[in-house]
């Protein structure tokens, strides 16, 4: 039997991977595996999500500052994170949520009125407008009604979300334990899985699949880290504009486009859509417009100066191919999609012309 050779190896590995991700997500041909490793594959992403900052905690206590205990202030910054977003977003974005379907509501019923299109055509004698005029008026009577039962529909499904959400809490704690024995443990954790790569595969094998592990970490870790920072830098002056400009429910909105700024390109014109719809809530429309401008501006700022001074060279392909993969991403996985889909890409051109450039070199020619 013939032996596979290297390239062959990890590019069915790299197929298998894919094959079999796609499948859990999309099929739950095993739903009770998939909800016991569900708290493990969260505490991993956890876990490398809070590793830069426990690495950057060490760092800075110089030597002084012990892993376990760098891990607990991570730990403890995330909650007062999370207890901040709880204080703070929630009942701002549900009270804007309860304004638009108030106000959806008080028009229908209350201001809602087309006389001026009876009075405008009153002159007119004829059987078929005043057809029409029953049929647009009952019309509009309709749509406006249906917006407002979908408004409603919408509340309730938020309202259900939130419950769903305090439901799952259990789930999420548990995955953050998860998470905290992962860090505590990294070392060890890493030390096994090398040593069952290289007892698997040959050492030529798994010499490249580690070479490959530490590529594909550095270019994912470096592009979550940069772009959480980018992103909260965009929501802190998101804030600090909103609320100079006396703009309602500003920390509300702040958060919503710094929350979505970590999706590439699409990100500032996702996060655009509930800024708006939470500014119509509460002010009017003037304070609308300047809400997209400014939005705009930050977006510009965004894409032609902070993005590029804090990302550097880490994304390192061009806008066409970023759009290609937040769009391929988000199709195949969704809001995840679209936040990994750009570090996939990176990672796939740098491994090609890796082995591109050692077939050149192979071969003595320089294109």
């Amino acid at each position: 039997m013939k032996k596979l050779s290297l390239k062959a190896y990890i590019t069915l590995v790299a197929v298998a991977i894919v094959i079999f991700n796609f499948t859990i997500w999309h099929y739950d041909f095993f739903p009770v595996i998939k909800k016991a490793t569900a708290p493990v594959v969260t505490g991993f992403v956890i876990a490398y999500l809070l590793d830069p900052l426990v690495r950057f905690i060490t760092k800075m206590g110089r030597g002084k500052i012990r892993r376990g205990f760098a891990i607990l202030i991570s730990i403890l910054l995330v909650i007062g994170f999370l207890v901040l977003f709880g204080a703070v977003m929630i009942p701002s974005i549900v009270s804007s949520a309860y304004d638009i379907v108030e106000k959806i509501t008080k028009f229908v019923n209350e201001d809602f009125d087309i006389a001026f299109i009876e009075d405008f055509i009153a002159k007119i004698n004829s059987d078929i407008i005043n057809e029409l005029i029953l049929y647009v008026q009952n019309s509009l009577k309709d749509i406006l009604l249906k917006v407002g039962e979908l408004s409603t529909m919408i509340m309730n499904s938020v309202i259900s979300g939130i419950g769903s959400a305090s439901a799952s809490l259990l789930s999420f704690f548990m995955a953050f334990v998860v998470a905290i024995y992962m860090l505590a443990d990294k070392k060890d954790l890493l030390n096994r899985i090398k040593r069952v790569n290289y007892a698997v595969n040959e050492k030529e094998t798994a010499d490249e699949l580690v070479r490959i592990a530490h590529k594909s970490d550095e270019i994912f870790s470096s592009f979550f880290v940069g772009k959480i920072i980018d992103s909260a830098i965009i929501g802190v002056l998101c804030f600090l504009l909103m609320w100079i400009f006396k703009i309602p429910n500003s920390p509300a909105i702040g958060f919503i486009i710094g929350i979505t700024n970590i999706i590439p390109y699409f990100g500032p014109f996702i996060g655009a859509v509930p800024a708006v719809l939470v500014t119509l809530a509460s002010g009017s429309f003037i304070q609308v417009g300047l809400v997209i401008i400014l939005i705009v501006a930050l977006q510009q700022f965004d894409g032609l100066y902070l993005g590029p001074k804090i990302l550097g060279g880490k994304v390192g392909v061009g806008a066409f191919w970023i759009i290609v993969s937040v769009t391929a991403g988000g199709a195949l996985y969704g809001v995840i999609g679209m936040f990994i889909g750009v570090p996939v890409v990176v990672l796939f051109k740098t491994l090609i012309e890796e082995y591109v450039e050692k077939k050149l070199k192979e071969r003595n020619l320089e294109v």
